[in-house]
Order: C-alpha cells, then structure tokens, then sequence
C-alpha cells in the first residue's frame, strides 16, 4: 500500500537519486525534492513518521541519518551507509539499500566477486576514499551478515589516480576458505561471480527493478543497520590495510630507507 506521508528525496538530480525520485512518483506517492546544488534545504518543521532518501555523496550520509533519527523519520540511505565509520556507529534504525542483493548471487563455493563501473562519480575529489568506499559494499552485501562476521581482510591492492582509488583486488579469508574482491573505474559495466564448482555468473548492469525492490522492503519497515555497520566496519579494515602496508599512488608498495 503507497504510504500518504511525504517523501523526501536529497540529492535527487543523481542517477540513484533520479531512479528512487521516478519510483516514487509513478507509485503516487507525495514527493518532495531537495537539490543540494540548488541550496535547498530540508525543513526543520518536518513532521515525524514522513520517509526520507538519502541520494547524496557519502560524505553528506551521517548528517542526514542524523537529521532523520532527530525528526522521527523512516530513513532509506544508498550505499555505502557512511563515508567513514567513526561518523556513526549507534544502531539507527534505517534500510540501506544494498541493491546487488537483489542479483541473489549464490555464496556457496564462491571464489571471486567483481564489479567494474564504466565512470567515476563527478563528485570525488583528491584525497577522497574511492572506488573501495563506492562499489565494495555492494559486493560484501551479498554475503550474509554471518558470513560477514566470519570474514577478515587479508590482503590489499589498489591503484590510484589524483589521489584516489579506482582500482582495488582485496582477499577476504575466513577459517575454510578465501574469496578476492575486485572493483574499478573505467573499463565498462560488468558485474560477476566465479566458482570453485560451476561456471561463473555475469551481469552487465543492475537493474532498476533492484532499487524498487529496496524500496518495498523499506515499505514493509524493514531494516538492516547491523549489516550496514558490519559492511561499514569491513571497509574501515581495507582502508586500514592500504595504510599499513603503504602503497604509493601506483599502487607499488613503498621501498623503506
């Protein structure tokens, strides 16, 4: 059943945040829009109990799941949850959409996980956390939160450009088994699985119909903040590493002395 509370889109000129605003619509449900770009801002006499969609840069993610916690609103928030973890770590309840789920990507005897994205987000910057922050959690999210419990992270590769990755190959390992993780910029649309077992599974792209789906699962008062916060606390393990081990913007480990 479409709620008849208002719906309250930020960011909503992004292709996420375009995806999310025309469901919305076409569902009939009460939209309002707010484009940072154009210096709106959400209003502070916003009734409790209203929906709020976060569609903006990671970096903006904690102030609005704040804002919506301190106005009673059921929050729906793109991936990655947070920009950094130290920004939030409390158990808000809120659906982060985590739209590779949608894929129903068999875990079993999986080897090796991919997602190539043919362009950088306009938004990053030198210096910014890149593309393990952007398309990792989409691939961790098709684990299960006991998976994800089991796993650490090993190993760390990335490649960098202007300062920030595009390029990362991490090794996840748990007590029976390792699975690498591969995400870039660049070379096109490609999502894939490979097995031990059975041929891989490739996908060129995700659908929209996985963003709808998120969104009645958000409906139905769904949520998944503790697998948000554990998928978070995963990449803080990566972004760890790449600090520990040292790689230069190559991607080459630094020589000591």
């Amino acid at each position: 059943m479409i709620s008849r509370k208002k719906h309250y889109v930020v960011g909503s000129e992004g292709d996420a945040g375009g995806i999310v605003k025309r469901f919305l619509q076409n569902s009939g449900a009460e939209v309002v829009s707010i484009d940072l770009k154009l210096n709106n801002s959400l209003p502070e006499d916003i009734e409790p109990g209203n929906y709020l969609y976060i569609e903006t840069p990671p970096k903006t993610h904690a102030e609005f799941i704040l804002f919506g916690k301190n106005h009673g609103l059921k929050t729906f928030v793109e991936k990655p949850l947070v920009y950094s973890l130290i920004e939030l770590t409390e158990p808000i309840p809120l659906f982060c959409n985590f739209n590779m789920e949608y894929l129903s990507i068999p875990t079993q005897h999986l080897t090796e996980l991919g997602r190539y994205c043919k362009d950088k987000p306009a938004y990053l910057c030198t210096g910014d956390r890149g593309v393990i922050l952007d398309l990792m959690p989409h691939l961790l999210s098709v684990l299960s939160l006991r998976e994800l419990n089991r796993f650490t992270v090993s190993e760390v590769f990335t490649l960098r450009e202007d300062g920030t990755d595009i390029f990362a190959k991490v090794t996840m390992t748990d007590l029976i088994r390792t699975i690498k993780l591969e995400v870039c910029y660049g070379p096109g649309n490609l999502i894939y699985s490979k097995y031990r077992d059975k041929p891989p599974l490739i996908f060129t792209w995700l659908p929209e119909e996985s963003w709808w789906d998120g969104i009645r699962r958000f409906w139905e008062g769904e949520t998944n903040i503790e697998k948000a916060l554990k998928i978070s606390s995963l990449i803080e393990e990566m972004y760890a590493e790449i600090v520990r081990i040292g790689w230069d913007q190559f991607g080459e480990k630094r020589r000591k002395g």
